[in-house]
């Protein structure tokens, strides 16, 4: 089955340590989108990888599916731009 790829018109990442308050900095900037009317998706990145899985399942590898089903679902709408938080330390 081919991969059908997105293109995004606007991306946000915001990162930090654990604590540094990066969702709620999510929060606020899709707020301010919002106020603006600006349609776009606000993703915790952290959240999407929260598990405990069996040994032959990998967090990151089941954040990145769960990533790019979100995301398509928001495409689907015509969402074109995101803003996402996530963890420093863990590649995006």
């Amino acid at each position: 089955m081919a991969e059908e790829r997105v293109i995004m018109g606007s991306l946000l990442i915001i990162t930090g340590s654990m604590g540094a308050g990066k969702t709620s900095v999510l929060g606020e900037a899709s707020d301010l989108l919002r106020l603006e009317g600006v349609a776009h998706a606000a993703i915790d990145v952290d959240a999407l990888g929260l598990a405990f899985l069996p040994a032959a399942g990998r967090n990151d590898a089941v954040m990145y599916c769960n990533l790019r089903a979100v995301w398509n679902n928001y495409a689907a709408l015509g969402v074109t731009r995101v803003a996402t938080g996530a963890c420093t330390g863990r590649p995006l």
